[in-house]
């Protein structure tokens, strides 16, 4: 009686947990359990495969066990957000596999499942909490994984090491962050608001960096402390923070300070926020010479702003969207105004611009559509370049008593400067009267025409069409960047007159497209160098970094499509020149080198 209902339960299970298998739809085979699928096998020929999230109105849960072991052909995987589980070897050996993309939904991936694929960079979502044995060993292409923070002391296990640029993503309490080389990044904040206490450390980890934009739009957080473990704050890590109205750094912090809520570097020289909630009016402590990068942006509140004489530079978008700033005074220490400086001052009407101020750049008044009256200094109104400040004519204003002083001052340089050509080497000056004049110039024609008469084959005489310059239009290059002297160097001859060029150099972005190289150079550099004397002209990293050159470079309308690849926009006299790259810590791979004639 007892092994009778044993052998009735039995029956039970088995029926609940039906399995179908040797299902084939389109190019899939695939097996069924409760009316869920699991992908067994890829029928297809294409390289780029998407796995469907349903086959025959079912969804599908798995890949299942080698399902494209050993295939060479596919190149690219999208697994969808209906997959749970990613089988034992479900990948294995798949060679040609440079592009993984895994679902959201996916909770573990089995062993050896990505074995000796091809991919550069993997990202594992946090879904993801269990990965087995050898899951990434073998994959040798493979320098760049993302994955949860608590994979950080099983990285070996799932076949990672330490070579790869491992970088961790987890969440604690109200903050997202990242964890690379034992040091914490925070990338987010989701709390309640109100005074915010930015932690020393989160999961054992040191906060030591507070990423760009990491309070992007949060209208609740009023005060924001800052630990002494930070080292590094990005540009633009408070922006459209509209509530915050105080930023306080711990004393011990060796790199920040605050002063009556104001963000500063640790000698108080350089201003770094001003909250974007804060007072209308503010007056600049005499102790800083530098406004930094979008020190003001965004404060709509700001009516007056005081600035000392102390200051010698304002940075780029140091006042963008500062809507209701009325007029502002730049005193004589300033130098330099960078773009976008003043750009979208809605309310702003006059502007007066100190005469020590020898730059100003692209787009500073873009916007300022009520700007009335800009006093310029008199070697900038002289230069006539409004148009690139965002400036018209009627806009602009000299003093009288500047132009005066100017003149007076370029009159006198000027004639002190020939009085000393002349006398300082006399006899390198033909003094005649105009009789004299005009008897030498008759007879040095004419003994000119005699020359090109009697010898016309010593004088280069060519028709219209073959005096044209040749234009340099482009210049590609793409080699193998390695370690040492291997690099690659393009070179380039500029003849007749200064060119303005763009330069371009990829290396991530080399892996992507129909065609993608393999091991592009992931982080390259290059250098502008002039074979004439060998002084290096110019160099970049990454393009975004500079976000003067930045514009610049965006409004060719050929950027760089990856942020670690370099460029730059220069002018260059007609000479000899080369640009070297290079691979940044001696990392190496492919890397292309473009240039391009660039008219403004």
């Amino acid at each position: 009686m007892k092994r009778s209902l044993a052998l009735l339960a039995a029956f039970v299970i088995a029926s609940v947990h039906q399995t179908l298998s040797g299902e084939t739809l389109g190019d899939w085979t695939y097996s069924v359990t409760d009316n869920q699928a699991t992908i067994t096998g890829y029928l297809g020929d294409d390289t780029e495969v998407v796995i469907p999230a349903e086959l025959d109105g079912m969804a599908v849960v798995k890949v299942g066990d080698e399902a494209f072991k050993d295939n060479t052909s596919v190149t690219s995987i999208t697994i969808p957000d209906s997959v749970t589980s990613i089988g034992d070897f479900a990948f294995f050996s798949c060679t040609s596999l440079t592009n993984v993309t895994i679902g959201n939904s996916v909770t573990s991936i089995g062993h050896s499942a990505f074995y000796n694929c091809g991919f550069l960079s993997i990202t594992i979502p946090d879904s993801v909490t269990s990965i087995g044995e050898d899951a990434f060993d073998g994959c040798t292409s493979l320098t760049t994984v993302t994955l949860p923070v608590r994979f950080r002391d099983s990285y070996q296990f799932i076949g990672f090491s330490s070579d790869q640029a491992l970088l961790y993503f987890g969440s604690a309490g109200d903050w997202t962050y990242t964890v690379t080389d034992n040091q914490a990044t925070i990338t987010g904040y989701s709390g309640a608001g109100g005074a915010v206490e930015i932690p020393a450390e989160l999961d054992g980890v040191a906060v030591v960096n507070v990423k760009n934009r990491c309070f992007d739009n949060n209208t609740s957080v009023t005060s924001i402390t800052i630990p002494d473990s930070v080292t590094s704050i990005g540009e633009e890590a408070f922006f459209q923070a509209t509530s915050l109205t105080s930023i306080t750094v711990d004393a011990d912090n060796l790199n920040y300070s605050s002063v009556d809520g104001v963000l500063f570097n640790k000698l108080q020289t350089l201003l770094i926020q001003y909250p974007e909630g804060g007072s209308d009016t503010y007056t600049i402590p005499n102790s800083v010479t530098s406004i930094g990068v979008q020190a003001f942006r965004s404060c709509y509140n700001l009516t007056s702003i005081t600035i000392p004489n102390s200051v010698t530079s304002i940075g780029h978008g140091a006042f963008h969207d500062c809507t209701s700033l009325t007029s502002v005074t730049i005193p004589d220490s300033v130098t330099s105004i960078g773009s976008d400086a003043f750009s979208k001052c809605y309310d702003l009407t006059s502007v007066t611009i100190g005469n020590s101020v020898t730059s100003i750049g692209a787009y500073a008044f873009y916007s300022c559509f009520n700007l009335t009256s800009v006093t310029l200094p008199a070697t900038l109104f002289m230069e006539e370049n409004y148009s690139s400040y965002s400036l018209s004519a009627d806009q602009v204003r000299v003093e009288k008593t500047a132009i005066d002083t100017f003149v007076v001052t370029a009159e006198t340089a000027a004639r002190t400067a020939g009085q000393t050509d002349v006398t300082s080497d006399p006899a390198t000056y033909s003094l005649f009267t105009a009789a004299d004049v005009t008897g030498a110039e008759t007879a040095a024609r004419t003994l000119g025409q005699q020359d090109v008469v009697n010898a016309p084959s010593s004088f280069d005489l060519y028709t219209a069409s073959d005096l044209v310059v040749p234009k340099f239009l482009n210049l590609s290059n793409r080699a193998y960047v390695g370690i040492g002297d291997e690099i690659l160097i393009g070179s380039m001859i500029i003849l007749d007159k200064p060119m303005r060029i763009l330069v371009r150099v990829a290396g991530p972005s080399l892996a992507n497209g129909a065609d993608p190289v393999p091991n592009p150079l992931l982080d390259p550099t290059v250098q502008l160098v002039r074979l004439s004397d060998g002084p290096t002209i110019k160099t970049n990293d990454n393009w975004e970094d500079d976000l003067e050159q930045k514009t610049l470079i965006e409004s060719t309308g050929i950027p760089p499509s990856d942020s670690r690849e370099s460029a730059m926009v220069t002018t260059v006299d007609p000479g000899t020149y080369s640009f070297v790259v290079r691979g940044v810590g001696d990392t190496t791979g492919f890397a292309g080198l473009d240039i391009y004639e660039f008219d403004e």
